[in-house]
């Protein structure tokens, strides 16, 4: 059986070379492929496997077989060798022949590396509120988890759940859900978070801004005369307007306060740019206009 040479192939990758018996002497080749057959001798690396194709009989009477390796996470750099067993029957005369032959493979130990991807970064809450995101790993060379989560960046008022921690790598990537907690005293203000990710000394890291919002935002105004109807809404910093407080509703005159919470005129929270301002418009078409607090 010749030997094809060297096989040089990474410890996470796969590989596929050829294994021929070719008939001396005045033998001929096997009828078909189930007059051929081949057997591993060597054991294999830990964590790397084998496969065998079904053996192709040329015209010529040789026998060639295709040997897939493939590597993973589990395998180690090393020079090893592949032993082999090959047994033909004759077609004409029918003895069966036994030939063997050894492959050297050297591994090559695969970079490691680790993905993350958060599906938004950008994430928005209400305080007293949660928001979820999915988190997706991929790994690559030998990592092969699991790999541990953690997030920094969080202030006072905000935590950060896992729906699991850590992340089983199957085979080589994983995934789970975050979830952000925004207490009812959490400030409101804009955050940067950092996600990491960790499996042995490998790490990968994605920034998420995290926007805590109000849950309620007050504001205030005065009437002038008694019976004035009004009509007032939210903008945001474009001149927009993001929600329809109320529209021609009579007022007594005097000083008022009202609330906003936050959602757009569609029941979705608003995430347009800010400082927003509110605007009340009078039946005498004049516009009375106060800065919100909420202002990022």
């Amino acid at each position: 059986m010749p030997n094809p040479g060297v096989v040089t192939m990474q410890s996470t990758g796969q590989t596929t070379f050829a294994l021929a018996a070719k008939p001396v002497g005045g033998a001929s080749g096997p009828a078909g492929g189930s007059n051929a057959d081949i057997t591993m001798l060597s054991a294999m690396p830990a964590g790397m496997s084998a496969s065998f194709n079904t053996p192709q009989i040329l015209s010529s009477g040789e026998t060639v077989w295709r040997l897939k390796l493939q590597g993973s996470p589990r395998v180690a750099a090393s020079v090893t060798s592949m032993n082999v067993a090959a047994q033909v029957t004759d077609s004409l005369s029918g003895v069966t022949y036994a030939v063997t032959g050894i492959t050297p493979v050297n591994i090559v130990q695969s970079q490691s590396a680790l993905a993350l991807s958060v599906s938004s970064k950008q994430l928005d809450v209400l305080q007293g509120s949660t928001v979820s995101e999915a988190i997706n790993l991929l790994a690559s060379g030998c990592v092969g988890g699991p790999a541990a989560l953690s997030v920094s960046g969080a202030p006072d008022g905000i935590s950060v759940d896992w729906s699991a921690n850590p992340v089983a790598l199957s085979p080589m990537n994983g995934s789970a859900t975050f979830t952000v907690t925004a207490s009812p005293s959490a400030q409101p203000d804009v955050f940067s978070l950092l996600i990491t990710a960790t499996e042995a000394d490998v790490t990968a890291t994605q920034q998420v801004t995290l926007q805590v919002h109000p849950s309620q935002l007050t504001f205030s105004f005065n009437i002038d005369e008694d019976g004035t109807h009004t009509s007032a809404g939210f903008y945001d910093s474009k001149g927009t307007l993001v929600r329809t407080l109320w529209s021609n509703i009579s007022y007594p005159s005097g000083s008022h306060i009202r609330a906003w919470d936050g959602n757009t005129d569609g029941g979705t929270l608003s995430t347009g740019p800010g400082p927003y301002t509110i605007k009340i418009l009078t039946n005498q078409v004049n516009y009375k206009m106060g800065r919100s607090r909420w202002n990022y």
